[in-house]
């Protein structure tokens, strides 16, 4: 069942296995990004980040094997038989139906957090003092006692019960049971992929993936509330953005009217890095600003050059073509031809 979901980030253009691997993990550096823009699968970046690379790479034999990939000296691609399958998966197979979420959040500890949180406060429903929390991380268990001591005990109990309850309305069948029979309570172990899978007819690998999806979507969905008990807990969690701190403080002279060279000195980074974290904030921000480091008329030669397809020329040979150019010239020109057709 794996080997399906990995089939379906696959496309009859060949792809790199490194970087489909890289951005499922969410291996953060500007070349994942730039390819994970180029394949269309940004929204999948860091959907598991424990996901072993020999597992991956076992299935992609598997599906070579079995006639559904084919690999060549530029990468992996779909084979006919592959496509049909693809095809076949879309309507049978789970879908992820929030993937722009699945990097905001750091799902083990939003995990983690809330079993914790909910299995404290159905045992204070039962006011029963004795009793084995889960395994946790000290922190949570700190998160935790500070959240319980910065609400009023008393009034917790109806106020959990009433969001979860307002919460799952919003939920499918199975999206509700995997949810709620993950939790743990008074007297109440919660039930692990595998039971779920079995009860449900899933697969456990669809069980996880609806899991993660519906946590995922709840974190969201707490922040969007104007109040909420949880927002506490889901601030601690919660990633701070694909885009890299360092990136960001370099758009925050970038807006102050500095140049690359003056950037870097300020900051006493090389030149090149600077760069970097321009690319890196040009394939996020749409409202990038192309036009302070493309011309005009550097943008018409390159595509006089290149036309329809942007990956079809590699650096080196554009280079041979405009001997001036450097590397991030092109690579900003390829990010906003992506991003503008």
């Amino acid at each position: 069942m794996i080997e399906d979901y990995i089939l379906q980030m696959f496309q009859e253009d060949p792809r790199r296995p490194n970087v489909v691997y890289s951005i499922i993990i969410g291996r953060n550096t500007v070349s994942n990004i730039y390819w994970g823009m180029r394949y269309n699968l940004l929204d999948y970046f860091g959907m598991d980040p424990q996901f072993s690379n020999m597992l991956f790479r076992e299935n992609i034999v598997k599906l070579q094997k079995n006639k559904l990939l084919d690999e060549n000296e530029v990468g992996v691609k779909l084979t006919s038989l592959g496509l049909e399958r693809k095809k076949k998966l879309k309507k049978s197979l789970y879908q992820v139906k929030y993937p722009k979420l699945m990097n905001q959040y750091r799902l083990n500890e939003w995990s983690e957090t809330l079993t914790l949180a909910i299995q404290v406060i159905s045992e204070l429903s039962f006011t029963n003092r004795h009793y084995y929390p889960i395994m946790t991380s000290e922190l949570t268990k700190f998160n935790i006692k500070r959240w319980l001591s910065n609400n009023v005990k008393e009034k917790l109990v109806s106020q959990v019960h009433s969001e979860l309850e307002l919460f799952i309305k919003e939920l499918d069948t199975n999206a509700e049971l995997i949810f709620m029979n993950k939790l743990i309570g008074h007297q109440l172990n919660g039930l692990t992929n595998k039971q779920l899978a079995i009860e449900l007819t899933l697969s456990e690998i669809e069980t996880d993936l609806i899991y993660r999806d519906t946590m995922n979507y709840f974190a969201s969905w707490i922040e969007q509330q104007e109040q909420s008990v949880f927002k506490e807990l889901v601030q601690l969690i919660r990633n701070k953005g694909i885009i890299s701190e360092s990136a960001q403080d370099t758009m925050k002279f970038i807006n102050a009217g500095l140049s690359v060279n003056n950037i870097a000195r300020k900051r006493q980074l090389k030149k090149s890095t600077i760069n970097e974290h321009l690319l890196e904030l040009a394939m996020f921000d749409d409202k990038f600003p192309y036009q302070l480091f493309l011309t005009s008329e550097l943008v018409g030669i390159l595509t006089k050059i290149i036309g329809g397809n942007i990956d079809q020329y590699s650096f080196q040979e554009i280079q041979e073509k405009i001997p001036e150019i450097d590397f991030f010239d092109y690579r900003l020109y390829q990010i906003y031809r992506s991003k503008n057709g």
